[in-house]
């Protein structure tokens, strides 16, 4: 593993992997800027990114794909121009809050998927946010106190909550899993 007692910021021109165990007592800031080839930040599985006392971002020129652990002590952030993978087996944890946002920045016309198979958790909020494209959101796995149901409460246009993860919005396109999936529509 890495242990870094002060902060932790790398930004790289391409892709990033991040395929050891990264610890620091200060904020961690993992970035990968545009060079119009893949520009993929990837966190493999197994492998733990920990804020001890601060916060932690993750920014995506391209696609941002979780298969690992973010345990950040106050807030994290997940940011990707194109789309973010959250997938079984990975979880981001926050002492305050957690931020998804897709679609981040990116003005290509294309829109992001933000697939969510992974666990959040925050002690304040999960906000999970698309960006100015038409953007889709997948939950393909069951969330709520009813088993193999997911419920969608969607409170205004392309926005709302799903209980147990979070608030969404700016998604013009929601998809939930093989389960059963409940949308309610709040009156206009």
């Amino acid at each position: 593993p890495v242990f870094v007692p002060g902060g932790i910021n790398v930004t790289t021109t391409g892709a990033l992997t991040v395929s050891e165990n990264v610890i620091s007592e200060g904020s961690i800031t993992l970035t990968t800027t545009e060079t119009g080839g893949s520009d993929q930040l990837t966190v493999n599985g197994g492998v733990t990114v920990q804020s001890l006392a601060r916060s932690i971002s993750l920014t995506a020129a391209d696609n941002l794909t979780l298969n690992g652990t973010i345990d950040a002590s106050v807030d994290a952030a997940l940011r990707a121009f194109n789309d973010i993978d959250l997938q079984i087996g990975s979880s981001v944890r926050a002492g305050d809050e957690v931020f998804v946002t897709g679609d981040d920045g990116a003005s290509n016309g294309i829109g992001s998927t933000v697939t969510l198979a992974g666990a959040l958790s925050a002690t304040t909020a999960v906000q999970i946010t698309g960006g100015a494209d038409s953007d889709r959101l997948i939950v393909p796995v069951s969330i709520g106190s009813i088993a193999n149901e997911t419920t969608w409460n969607v409170t205004s246009e392309n926005a709302g909550n799903i209980p147990g993860l979070g608030q969404f919005s700016n998604f013009e396109h929601l998809r939930g899993g093989q389960q059963d999936d409940r949308f309610a529509f709040a009156h206009a």
